[in-house]
């Protein structure tokens, strides 16, 4: 039975899904490389490797704390477009890690900035308008070299 005095308490699970969520994912990824590395230092079969994103770096430009609540369902009712599908778009064109990505607002309209760095150590920005999902701009030196093959 709960005590009265956990009734309508928010945990910072409910304060912060986005952090919990990628502390989640990069806690699952250290564990599927531990298993992969003890497999194969015991000679065992080792499976398929999984593809995996690595944990991305979210900050959005918010006045108040809640306004995740108004972008994700502005998200899940269509008005804007969902950060899976942008960096599954990205994944297919270009080889790179993402490392940040921000939602925010430049002249009236919402875009995504998605920061990548490629193979020679080249720091890439993607402009994505988030309510169409269109490119906008490419900003960063070497994004030839990124180009998927």
């Amino acid at each position: 039975m709960f005590h009265s005095s956990l009734r309508g308490h928010s945990g910072p699970m409910q304060k912060f899904p986005v952090l919990f969520a990628l502390v989640f994912a990069l806690v699952a990824g250290l564990a599927l490389w531990w298993l992969l590395a003890r497999n194969t230092a015991t000679g065992q079969q080792q499976p398929a490797p999984v593809p995996t994103r690595a944990p991305v770096n979210i900050s959005i430009e918010a006045d108040s704390g809640d306004d995740w609540l108004h972008l994700n369902a502005a998200v899940s009712e269509g008005r804007l477009v969902g950060l899976p599908q942008l960096l599954d778009w990205l994944e297919a064109r270009y080889v790179g890690q993402v490392l940040e990505v921000e939602l925010e607002s430049e002249d009236g309209i919402t875009v995504y900035e998605i920061e990548m760095v490629g193979a020679q150590g080249q720091v890439v920005e993607f402009e994505f308008d988030a309510v169409s999902g269109e490119l906008l701009q490419i900003d960063g030196p070497g994004v030839e070299a990124m180009v998927r093959q």
